[in-house]
């Protein structure tokens, strides 16, 4: 205890609620870590640490740019959380870096798992800890996710900054119920559809992204869809839950849509091009951001005009009051290849009778939503 006593004066570091930090020192044996009951242990820029502890309370360890290879040495039976940030030295060769990830799958009871800035690290011995439910890898230079595909107990996913990735095998992981996939220069998500319980997605700054596969998440509670250069956002409306929604530094010229979301809660629209001065004050007084819009050009301008009509409800009913002169005339159809039977009259009437109520309730709803 007396060397303990020692080894925290020397590095004061930081005990409270069964947390420790050491940052920046020059630290190297910490086999005396084990007296503590420490249950969150983090290393911060100690670049000397000899990775060598046993212990049984800790259940969180985090690393960050200590040139760790490898973890083999930590003996933490009940390790649950680990984060390993840009940890090992910029030098060494990427053989060491299988030898990490390798090292790592010994953590049986390891739920959440964090390797960020690692570029060009073999993170496939990760397919062998289907246990994990929380998985964060940033800025690995990942091209596919295939790894990832016997990971089905995932809850989150973090993907963030691996550039120009195929995330094909995401369409297996069926349990996601949160999935970031920031800055990742994809264009197409059509593996998403199949993620039915998504409650949040981030796509932030993937520049032309197609987000048509979105309308299909219906359990999607919060969107972040910043920096896409996205123009028309319609596909939302089929989105009923969505109750956070983050649209910055787009083309969106119309905003309509959003009447629909009725339990949006907060939106954040500021720096697109919406046109119609009425709207922006009509959400802003709802508390939505929609400040800083930018002026669209003339082409812009017509596209905001085209898809205000088209979801017109002008446009709506008389595309309804088509479909009953339709019913209308295959009725008059039927009655003249039918025989004079009264029953048969009655049914084909009854029919018709009930398709133009549908109708006419649909004339109803069009006219209550664009109130």
């Amino acid at each position: 205890m007396e060397y303990d006593q020692r080894m925290i004066k020397k590095y004061q570091f930081n005990i409270q609620n069964q947390v420790l930090i050491f940052s920046e020192s020059d630290l190297q044996n910490i086999e005396f870590i084990s007296n503590f009951n420490i249950r969150d242990l983090k290393f911060q820029q100690c670049s000397d640490l000899v990775p060598k502890l046993s212990s049984k309370t800790i259940k969180e360890l985090t690393l960050q740019f200590c040139g760790i290879q490898s973890v083999e040495d930590f003996q933490l039976e009940n390790l649950e959380v680990l984060i390993l940030h840009d940890s090992i030295i910029i030098t060494q060769i990427k053989t060491n870096w299988l030898q990490l990830t390798q090292s790592i799958t010994k953590f049986n009871n390891l739920k959440a798992l964090t390797l960020y800035g690692y570029n060009g690290i073999d993170i496939s011995p990760l397919s062998k800890m289907t246990q994990l439910r929380k998985l964060i890898l940033g800025l690995l230079g990942l091209k596919n996710t295939n790894m990832l595909q016997p990971l089905v107990n995932l809850n989150e996913l973090f993907l963030c900054s691996n550039e120009n990735i195929d995330i094909t095998s995401l369409q297996f992981l069926t349990q996601l119920t949160i999935l970031n996939l920031d800055n990742c220069c994809l264009k197409k998500i059509d593996a998403l559809q199949s993620l039915v319980n998504l409650k949040e997605l981030s796509l932030y700054n993937n520049e032309n992204v197609d987000i048509t596969p979105i309308q299909y998440l219906k359990q999607l509670q919060k969107l972040n869809i910043c920096y896409c250069c996205i123009k028309n956002i319609d596909i939302l409306q089929s989105n009923k839950k969505l109750e956070k929604l983050f649209l910055q530094n787009n083309l969106i010229v119309y905003i309509q849509p959003l009447y629909h979301l009725h339990s949006l809660k907060e939106v954040d629209a500021q720096s697109n091009k919406v046109i119609d001065s009425q709207t922006i004050q009509k959400l802003s007084n709802y508390g939505f951001n929609l400040s800083s819009q930018r002026q669209p050009s003339a082409e812009e301008i017509k596209y905001a005009n085209k898809i205000r009509d088209a979801n017109s409800p002008i446009t709506s009913l008389n595309q309804i009051f088509s479909k009953i002169k339709i019913l209308k005339s295959k009725f008059n159809t039927k009655i003249q290849k039918l025989d004079s039977s009264l029953e048969s009259l009655k049914y084909n009437h009854g029919l018709f009778i009930g398709q133009v109520a549908s109708l006419l309730q649909s004339v109803n709803t069009t006219m209550f939503a664009n109130q």
